[in-house]
């Protein structure tokens, strides 16, 4: 009896939690003051980008910050995207920027969502085997259309390739969606552009595609004691 009881303890429990992560508050554009926001990452298989609004990961902090023009900049550290987000895909130490995002304040849409850095790649011929340095820079927006081509290997990986002509049969278009203050859900389509010594292409990124909350988590400051804003590098 006592098992019984202890598991359905368990289970309301996990109920309680979970259903506090999902009814977060949305992330506020319209609220002006700078603060820490929450930011979670669709986490659908990353050779299906046609999957949309499944899985998520965690939630990461990240800093907001509108300007006078209207605009609105959420940016996550850097560090974040070196040690988490892409901690399995062999990082170049330090090399990661923030990752910023830029809003319409007024229309939701993401006039662009981007980051750089470098990982490491090993290229494997059966009599060579060699790591080398490729640089990467990303882009996203929900101003214009984008979408995916087939997968291929690339360096010794499987690459889905990016493509704009979403009018050819080739190219699978991704629909784009400004940022929705009901859900907090917004999907901004773009690539990744990967520069090696041996070859530059482009590759779909589904980064863009997220959900903001104003339940901020684990947020390295709350405050400054002099000061409202943050310096730009939040991660250096």
């Amino acid at each position: 009896m006592f098992f019984y009881t202890a598991r359905w303890g368990l289970w309301l429990l996990v109920w309680i939690c979970t259903s506090a992560a999902v009814s977060a508050e949305p992330m506020r554009l319209g609220d002006r003051t700078p603060r820490w926001v929450a930011i979670e990452f669709e986490d659908s298989p990353r050779d299906r980008p046609d999957l949309l609004d499944g899985a998520y990961t965690q939630a990461f902090s990240a800093w907001l910050e509108p300007d006078e023009a209207g605009r609105v900049t959420v940016r996550l550290s850097g560090d974040i995207l070196e040690n988490s987000l892409f901690r399995d895909n062999q990082p170049v130490a330090g090399s990661f920027s923030d990752f910023l995002w830029t809003f319409d304040g007024t229309s939701g849409d993401v006039l662009s969502a981007e980051f750089s850095g470098a990982f490491f790649y090993t290229i494997n011929l059966g009599f060579l085997k060699s790591d080398i340095e490729a640089k990467v820079e990303a882009w996203m927006t929900t101003t214009r259309p984008g979408g995916f081509r087939p997968a291929r290997r690339i360096l010794d990986r499987v690459l889905i390739g990016y493509c704009d002509d979403v009018e050819n049969q080739r190219c699978e278009a991704v629909p784009a969606r400004r940022y929705d203050e009901e859900r907090g859900y917004v999907n901004a389509v773009g690539y990744l552009s990967i520069d090696s010594p041996v070859k530059r292409f482009e590759t779909f990124s589904s980064l863009g595609e997220a959900r903001f909350s104003e339940a901020a988590v684990d947020a390295p400051v709350r405050e400054r004691e002099s000061e409202a804003r943050l310096p730009a590098g939040l991660g250096r």
